[in-house]
């Protein structure tokens, strides 16, 4: 399993709690079968934990392991936002990347990183000499649109910091292409 579908799977199985082989597997679109070996893989090497007719849990181990993973790709947190924000969802997920901004130009490399994901889009915001801004299409969007508390509440950002937020149908689907573009940038 490489480093974007490992991240994912450990992100889902966190937001979840606890999720069933059978919703799991519709929700990573791979085969019961694929899914169940994946599974067992993981319950191997204790990062997850069975609970008969209940699905399956993160461990501590599993949870030490994602946030390895998510320190890799420089994520800070992930945050997802149920309905529509900026005119774009109905799912969606914001995503802290820290220290990534100078290798964003105008975002269109990451935004097409996540569609390739399984998202139906992002918006790719910057701060930089204190303002967040939309690269390429509009500077300080924080504060003409109101932004700042609804968008950063609880998320400390710091000079070159990429806040990512990727849209889908599911916020299962936005969280992959929310990955993808931190992958992107590492």
């Amino acid at each position: 399993m490489n480093r974007l579908d490992e991240t994912y799977l450990l992100l889902v199985l966190r937001e979840l709690k606890t999720v069933g082989r059978y919703r799991l597997s519709a929700i990573l679109q791979k085969p019961e079968g694929a899914v169940r070996g994946i599974l067992r893989r993981y319950r191997q090497r204790g990062m997850i934990v069975s609970k008969p007719r209940k699905g399956v849990s993160l461990t501590a181990k599993g949870l030490q392991k994602l946030n390895q993973l998510l320190s890799d790709l420089s994520i800070g947190k992930t945050q997802v936002i149920k309905g529509k924000m900026l005119g774009v969802g109905p799912e969606n997920v914001l995503l802290h990347i820290k220290d990534k901004g100078h290798q964003v130009k105008l975002g269109v490399e990451q935004r097409d990183a996540a569609v390739a994901a399984g998202a139906r889009g992002a918006l790719i915001l910057v701060y930089k000499n204190r303002i967040l801004s939309l690269p390429g299409v509009y500077r300080d969007i924080a504060r003409d649109l109101g932004l700042e508390r609804n968008l950063l509440g609880g998320i400390h950002t710091s000079e070159n910091d990429v806040l990512a937020v990727s849209f889908a149908e599911a916020w299962w689907k936005a969280m992959r292409g929310g990955i993808a573009i931190a992958e992107s940038l590492s």
